[in-house]
């Protein structure tokens, strides 16, 4: 997601790897992204500022590094790096700013690994938890950071200390003012991570979904997705339950409907005309549900629609913003955008339809000139 502010978080970016060896880290763990309960794993938060620095914060293994890529006064890979992901983010571009930054990661993990090994090899993670936290002397939680810049000398690369600050986490608990119930933070089990900053947890005997604060890394996106949820109770929406709170009643996290067995939309391989037609008729019951209240769905795409077990499905992530390819920019956060971003699911599903795989039947909902990405009906 992307915000028109200076400096901006568009999201976590998970990289999930297997190590059969826990003396040292793996050759490379952005080469390949396994399930989400292999352990251990890194997590990689990526900060930017439009024309300058950009900063990634990788944790792993008791350690949180704050890599630096910064420009330069000779032509080197920073720069050419640097160049693309301003591009990238010029663009909007989702994709290509994962790509793009787990190429520049990967191509300086060696380097990270070999920093890692040692420090491991000397004990100074021994007091820091899987967090990369530790305690000072009055008990409070302090953050072990490595603050390194990557850098290129004739030709060679290399990491070298800086001391540049980074607020981390970018987003803080926001202040309770809905009309919702709520839950103390302290009545929360985790059980396993989703994704990021999104939990599977119990509550009492229940198991539920808890999407915290720090997941969108803008609290602004947090709160619209709040507003919205809190106004709808729709089959084939995620339902808001309550919101967790602090000690000092500050909003931590939304507490979501569990999803069981679920699986994206986005990786369906194959469905028949029956589940087309069905999941086309929720698709577009729930955009009507939304639009009635004068609410959107923002980042439409099949990416943020669920299959539940009896194969209904549930849309999911109404923070806002949008992701090149399914919603246009000019359609950013509007009605508009949401047919645009159905239309478009619609012709992704009609594809991999079973009778007539090539074909697409769906139609132009959303009114606009129709691309590379929109289907028309034949």
């Amino acid at each position: 997601m992307f915000s028109p502010t200076l400096l901006t978080y568009p999201r976590v970016g998970v990289s999930i790897f297997v190590s059969t060896d826990n003396s040292s880290p793996p050759e490379n763990p952005f080469a390949n992204r396994m399930d989400i309960d292999s352990e251990p794993q890194t997590r990689h938060v990526l900060y930017w500022e439009h024309d300058a620095d950009v900063d990634v914060l990788l944790e792993y293994r008791g350690f949180r590094y704050h890599l630096l890529l910064r420009e330069t006064d000779t032509v080197s890979t920073e720069n050419r790096t640097l160049a693309m992901l301003h591009d990238a983010l010029d663009r909007e571009d989702n994709e290509a700013l994962d790509r793009i930054t787990m190429e520049w990661l990967n191509s300086i993990w060696p380097l990270i690994a070999a920093d890692c090994t040692e420090r491991i090899r000397n004990g100074e993670c021994e007091t820091a938890n899987d967090k990369g936290e530790t305690a000072n002397d009055k008990g409070e939680t302090v953050h072990y950071t490595i603050k390194l810049q990557a850098m290129t000398k004739d030709g060679v690369q290399y990491l070298e200390p800086h001391d540049k600050y980074l607020q981390y986490p970018p987003t803080a608990a926001i202040p309770n003012e809905y009309n919702i119930t709520t839950v103390a933070e302290t009545k929360i089990e985790k059980l396993d991570r989703i994704d990021g900053d999104i939990f599977k947890v119990r509550l009492g005997d229940g198991i539920y979904c808890l999407k915290g604060v720090h997941q969108t890394l803008a609290d602004v996106n947090f709160k619209r997705e709040i507003r919205t949820l809190q106004q709808c109770s729709h089959p084939n929406i995620i339902r808001l339950l309550s919101l967790v709170v602090n000690a000092e009643d500050m909003v931590e996290g939304m507490l979501l409907a569990y999803v069981p067995d679920s699986r994206s939309l986005v990786n369906v391989n194959s469905l028949s005309k029956q589940q087309f037609d069905a999941w086309t008729t929720q698709l577009r019951d729930a955009l009507g549900y939304l639009h009635e209240r004068n609410l959107t769905w923002g980042d439409a795409k099949a990416d943020n629609v669920l299959i539940r077990e009896d194969d209904s499905l549930v849309l999911i992530d109404f923070g806002g913003g949008r992701t090149e390819g399914w919603v246009d920019k000019e359609n950013y956060e509007t009605v508009q955008g949401d047919w645009q971003g159905f239309d478009r699911i619609l012709c992704f599903l009609s594809k991999k339809l079973n009778e007539q795989e090539a074909d697409c039947v769906v139609g132009n909902r959303w009114g606009g000139e129709l691309g590379e990405n929109d289907c028309r009906i034949d």
